[in-house]
């Protein structure tokens, strides 16, 4: 589908779809899964050159790959399986990235005197998925997996050890730490090439931060502290090793300058190209402000695109 130049390949299963009444992805290094919704309409003519229900045609677990392209210079915005599908006045099918083959039930097993990555392979191995490369190491005394399945078994470790976990542009499952995973630069000036800006320049002393810090020991302990203001927004931190409270005390304050940074800090609407990914860093000038310009991290990206047009919204993490 042409639209000021964009053209639009949807494959699912093995339909190919050049038209599309609304598609939204959304994709982040907050969370496991990243997912697409893709709208069309009720029916389309297939092979047989009969009219049928695409709700018939479309399956769960079919396989999808969404490409977008300006003047046939196509990207791949987003692969993953058909997770559901309905049809009220347009067929709404719902898609997951990669994580959606974690969701089987794996193998109850327990692990002794094993590491992050041990646990990690086995349940990569259960479900048949690829590894990124770098997995942290972190070594557990014992970790039980008993009637749980794959993507509950990456949550457990992603909230239990402080990890960052998604799967990346390759659909391979990173797990590691934060603001690591890097995919390039992009550059955006806000006073002139973007469709809005809803970033906000704060000054590091107007930031309120609560922090609760918490070190990981053997045996499955953990020694916790908070420090910060009483009234500000909570984060969380995870460190390892750490078994006295006044040191994890000043590692959780300097690792707390991340977040209580002088910058941009919300969300800019940019138009589809140039292409986008979270984990790039974003270098933000402002011609009306030169002294304000930074490097940023991407922590989320949402595109949109449709018969109405092509945009991405863009989240600022951490400024690098």
């Amino acid at each position: 589908m042409l639209l000021g130049g964009l053209n639009c390949k949807i494959t699912i299963g093995g339909f190919v779809f050049n038209q599309v009444n609304e598609l939204s992805i959304e994709r982040t290094s907050r969370l496991i899964s990243d997912t697409a919704t893709i709208k069309l309409p009720l029916s389309a003519v297939f092979e047989n050159k009969k009219k049928e229900n695409l709700e018939n045609k479309i399956k769960r677990g079919n396989k999808v790959t969404v490409e977008l392209a300006y003047n046939d210079a196509y990207n791949v915005e987003f692969t993953g399986y058909v997770k559901s599908v309905s049809a009220k006045d347009k067929t709404v099918i719902e898609c997951e990235d990669n994580a959606f083959l974690l969701r089987k039930s794996i193998k109850n097993k327990s692990f002794k005197d094993k590491t992050l990555k041990n646990v990690i392979e086995y349940i990569a191995g259960e479900c048949k998925i690829e590894l990124n490369a770098d997995i942290p190491d972190i070594k557990f005394d014992s970790f039980l997996l008993k009637n749980i399945d794959g993507l509950k078994a990456i949550q457990k470790l992603k909230d239990n050890y402080g990890l960052t976990v998604f799967f990346d542009y390759e659909g391979k499952l990173y797990v590691g730490l934060a603001y690591v995973y890097n995919t390039g630069n992009i550059a955006y000036d806000i006073s002139g090439d973007i469709k809005k800006s809803n970033l906000t320049f704060k000054k590091a002393e107007d930031i309120r931060y609560k922090v609760k810090a918490i070190s990981l020991l053997k045996n499955n302990k953990k020694l916790e502290v908070e420090i910060g203001d009483a009234d500000g927004e909570q984060r969380t931190l995870y460190f390892r090793g750490i078994t006295d409270e006044n040191k994890l005390k000043e590692c959780a304050a300097e690792e707390m300058k991340k977040y209580k940074y002088t910058g941009y800090q919300g969300t800019l609407i940019t138009f589809g190209t140039p292409l986008a990914r979270f984990g790039m860093s974003a270098t933000i000038t402002d011609g009306s402000y030169p002294a304000r310009e930074g490097d940023y991290y991407i922590e989320s990206v949402k595109t949109d695109s449709g018969q109405s047009g092509f945009q991405r919204t863009i989240e600022l993490g951490i400024k690098l």
